[in-house]
């Protein structure tokens, strides 16, 4: 399976904007393709990356008249509130009519993972509970998520492949895309955590990046 991954800033200029590769990569047709379906994985280089990657996966979900679901910190939940601001969207109207819903990743983590372990149980019934209250639109499910960012910023990388592997189950009965973004720079730099990465890896899909 391979990923998309985002890379360094290129000098391409669309309309006489320098586009990010970032932009480059969430304008494309790859990118398009991977959120009608799937679950797929960005490696981030600065929080500024990750913000437009979340912004514009919101913004194109809410267009295409889905439902977004973003499970960040807050201050990324923050930032990218204010971005879609920027872009007209409306945000308290779109939490109010339940097609924007922001969830806190620390707090979701905490419902199911004691420090050392998950709980395979408790983490089924919240985000079942959950996917079935989004999708009660009709509409298609898209979810933001640095839940597993956060596990291995603490360098738990078992907890990670088991967190990915639980959303794999959870796809199995549920209709969403899944789009799960990590800090790569904040993340340890040791061999066991570039071996626990390239096993993420594995367990997303996507075609390749332009």
């Amino acid at each position: 399976m391979q990923i998309l991954v985002a890379t360094a800033v290129c000098s391409t200029k669309r309309r006489g904007i320098a586009w990010t590769r970032t932009e480059q990569l969430l304008l494309s047709s790859t990118f398009h393709t991977a959120m009608r379906h799937g679950h797929f994985v960005q490696f981030f280089h600065s929080d500024g990356q990750q913000i437009d990657a979340m912004a514009w996966f919101v913004r194109e979900t809410l267009e295409a008249d889905g439902t977004a679901v973003v499970l960040a910190t807050p201050e990324h939940r923050a930032a990218v509130g204010a971005r879609l601001e920027s872009f007209g969207i409306d945000v308290s109207g779109e939490i109010a009519a339940y097609r924007y819903i922001e969830v806190d990743a620390s707090t979701a983590l905490s419902q199911f993972f004691d420090g050392t372990r998950c709980d395979h149980e408790k983490f089924h019934h919240q985000f079942d509970t959950l996917l079935r209250q989004v999708a009660a639109r009709g509409k298609p499910v898209r979810v933001y998520g640095e839940i597993v960012n956060l596990l291995a910023q603490r360098n738990l990388d078992a907890a990670v492949l088991e967190v990915e592997e639980l959303w794999n189950e959870l796809s199995r009965h549920h209709a969403f895309t899944l789009f799960c973004g990590y800090s790569r720079d904040l993340l340890p730099d040791t061999a066991q955590m570039r071996k626990t990465l390239e096993r993420v890896c594995a367990l997303h899909s996507l075609p390749p990046p332009i």
